[in-house]
């Protein structure tokens, strides 16, 4: 899980390189959700996802922004939903809010006995 989560942080902090002025805002977070799961999300206020490539993100060599993004995405996925059943996923801002980026999510499932999953409450 380390490399999904290093994968997700790294590609935000890629994307917030492209930010002119004062950057981009990357924010994780994780909540449990009805002792079951925990779902971790890595939030930044850089560009959006290309709206033409976001429905196929985490295929193989979705992206054209990056050369490495897509197939670490791609990796990410086969790790978190070779773990339980874990999901991951993105979505882009709400222009109405008039902010800018995206959320990546995904899933840990806190019955997968290979996992010690502790979230503090803040």
């Amino acid at each position: 899980m380390i490399h999904v989560l290093s994968n997700l942080l790294s590609n935000a902090i890629e994307f917030a390189k492209e930010e002119e002025g004062i950057g981009a805002t990357i924010t994780i977070t994780a909540e449990k959700k009805h002792n079951l799961e925990v779902i971790v999300n890595v939030k930044d206020t850089s560009n959006c996802i290309d709206s033409k490539i976001l429905p196929q993100l985490f295929l193989n060599f979705a992206s054209k922004s990056f050369k490495d993004t897509a197939l670490g995405l791609f990796i990410a996925k086969n790790i978190v939903e070779s773990r339980g059943g874990g999901k991951i996923w993105a979505e882009n801002y709400n222009n109405t809010h008039r902010e800018k980026g995206a959320t990546f999510y995904f899933t840990l499932s806190t019955t997968d006995l290979r996992l010690n999953v502790k979230v503090l409450d803040q």
